[in-house]
């Protein structure tokens, strides 16, 4: 849907290039934040706009999430930016950042909604097998684990049994393990994990919970490597991976890391799909 809105696009990574161009093509006006000088938005006073936030749209609470970035764009820099008919678009959007902009007149979209999760968990997992294929000269001698049995472990799950992996799924719950066995895929319950961990070369944690104290990562064969893929608190500290001898590799974001084209375009078709319902 055409809109005459000027769209600025946050994200430091390159997944948000392809988004901006991907709305370009759609006949849309569209320029990256680092366009406007010291984000001074009344540069573009009398224009309506539309502002991408990235995916989650913050870490802290308190600025915009751009890692890569020499100095913070602030969450009240933004809300005090728009005014009455802004838009803002923005992936795990908080409830408090939405009434906010709500109360300046804007509409605020969460463009990280069921069915981008569910797409965005398949890049991952997709992504994931990449980051592996770095790390390790055969994955196909390799022993995985993955904890949990979300979508994004179900997605890694899938990924890896099309390809002929060996892998076991850990959870906690019964409902995990009935989905897991009446996929086929070998289940152990996260309880009595210690038990088999010293035969896993590779860990992956979806879990976003401390899950590996010392007494798991004990049980863990020295050298193994954990790929915590989950956000924060994560599945460990790296003081405690590092304690235990544990190669800890720290993996957010990976589609827009190996996949950036894609996870940008992807993106892109949420902001229209939500612009079409307007």
């Amino acid at each position: 849907m055409r809109t005459d809105k000027l769209f600025v696009v946050f994200g430091s990574d390159s997944r948000f290039e392809y988004t901006l161009k991907a709305l370009e093509r759609n006949g849309h006006e569209a320029v990256s934040f680092r366009d406007i000088p010291m984000l001074d938005f009344s540069t573009l006073r009398g224009r309506d706009k539309a502002l991408v936030l990235p995916l989650p749209f913050s870490r802290d609470g308190k600025s915009v999430n751009l890692p890569a970035l020499p100095y913070a764009v602030t969450l009240n820099g933004i809300t005090g930016s728009l005014k009455n008919g802004d838009i803002v678009f923005g992936g795990m959007l908080t409830e408090d950042f939405i009434k906010t902009c709500k109360a300046k007149g804007a509409n605020v979209y969460n463009y990280y909604d069921k069915a981008m999760i569910l797409r965005n968990a398949e890049l991952t997992a997709d992504a994931l097998l990449m980051l592996i294929d770095e790390l390790f000269l055969d994955k196909n001698n390799l022993k995985f684990a993955i904890t949990g049995f979300g979508r994004t472990a179900k997605a890694i799950a899938k990924v890896f049994s099309d390809k002929g992996l060996d892998f076991v799924i850990t959870a906690r719950s019964e409902s995990a393990e009935n989905a897991a066995k009446s996929m086929n895929f070998e289940f152990v319950k996260l309880e009595n994990f210690t038990e088999k961990s010293a035969f896993f070369d590779v860990i992956i944690n979806t879990v976003p919970a401390l899950i590996f104290d010392g007494r798991r990562l004990s049980a863990l064969r020295k050298g193994s490597t954990l790929i915590d893929i989950a956000s924060a608190p994560f599945g460990v500290t790296e003081q405690d991976a590092d304690a235990h001898g544990i190669r800890l590799i720290r993996a957010l974001g990976l589609p827009g890391k190996y996949l950036p084209e894609k996870a940008g375009k992807l993106i892109a078709e949420r902001i229209e799909f939500y612009l079409k319902g307007r």
